[in-house]
C-alpha cells in the first residue's frame, strides 16, 4: 500500500498488549500449597484393656476433619472418625496411631496396655485443685505387705495398672511427690501420709478380668494450708 507523504500508520494498542501476554506456555512449575494447620490432642494418657476386649480411643482435631487410624497389632473398627474401638489379640503393649488426613505430619500415638484376663485393672487419677498431677508412683501390696504391682500417673494425672487379684492395699511412693505438694494424699475422704510405709489405703476386692475404678487420689499444694493428720492408715 502506497502512503501519501505525511500520513501516519496507526497500529491497535490492544493487539500489542495481547501479544505481550500470550506467551510463556511451556514455563516452569508453580508453588506447592502447604498443608493446613491442624491441632490434635486426646484426653486419654494411659489406655488399657484385657486381651480380646475392645477399648475406646478418641482424639480431638481442630479444625474438624477425617482421621486415619493404624495399629501395630490387633483389630480396629471405626472408620475415619475421631473415635475408634481397638481390640488387642494378645497381651502386651501395642501402638495405635491417629493421623490427620488433611495434614499427615499431625498425629496422636497411644500406647495401649493389654493384660490377660487372670489379672485385674485398677484405674484412677492423681489430682490437686482439679488438675492432674503426673509422675506420682502408686504401689499395690498383698496381705503380707509385699509390693506386687506398681504404676504411675500419666501426663494427664490418670493411671491404669495391671494388678494381681491378691492386692489388698495401695500406697503412694513419697519420693515421687514433687516439692510443690505435701507428702500426704487423700483417698475416699481419708488422709494418708506417704512418709510411712505402713500407712496404707484399703483397696476394694479385685476380680480377674474386671476393671476397678474410683481409686482417685488427691494431693494438697504446699503453697496452701497443710492437710490434716492421717485418718485412714490401715
Amino acid at each position: 500500500m502506497r502512503l501519501r507523504k505525511g500520513t501516519l500508520l496507526l497500529v491497535p494498542l490492544a493487539g500489542l498488549v495481547l501479544a505481550s501476554c500470550g506467551g510463556g506456555g511451556g514455563g516452569g512449575g508453580g508453588s506447592t500449597t502447604p498443608p493446613p494447620t491442624v491441632t490434635m490432642g486426646t484426653t486419654i494418657s494411659q489406655p488399657a484393656t484385657f486381651q480380646n476386649v475392645a477399648v475406646a480411643l478418641s482424639v480431638t482435631i481442630t479444625p474438624a476433619g477425617p482421621v486415619s487410624w493404624s495399629a501395630s497389632s490387633g483389630k480396629l473398627s471405626g472408620g475415619t472418625g475421631t473415635s475408634v474401638l481397638y481390640t488387642p489379640s494378645a497381651a502386651g503393649t501395642f501402638t495405635v496411631t491417629a493421623t490427620s488426613l488433611a495434614n499427615k505430619s499431625k498425629f496422636v500415638t497411644f500406647k495401649v496396655l493389654s493384660v490377660p484376663k487372670t489379672m485385674a485393672l485398677v484405674k484412677g487419677s492423681v489430682r490437686s485443685g482439679g488438675k492432674g498431677v503426673a509422675g506420682i508412683g502408686i504401689r499395690f501390696l498383698n496381705s503380707f505387705n509385699t509390693v506386687i504391682a506398681t504404676g504411675s500417673s500419666g501426663s494427664l494425672g490418670d493411671f491404669t495398672v495391671a494388678v494381681p487379684t491378691a492386692a489388698k492395699w495401695m500406697t503412694v511412693n513419697g519420693a515421687t511427690i514433687p516439692a510443690a505438694y505435701y507428702n500426704s494424699y487423700q483417698y475416699k475422704g481419708d488422709w494418708f501420709t506417704a512418709l510411712v510405709a505402713s500407712c496404707r489405703a484399703a483397696l476394694p476386692v479385685l476380680k480377674a478380668g474386671v476393671v476397678t475404678t474410683g481409686t482417685d487420689l488427691g494431693l494438697a499444694a504446699s503453697s496452701g494450708s497443710p492437710p490434716p493428720p492421717p485418718t485412714g492408715c490401715k
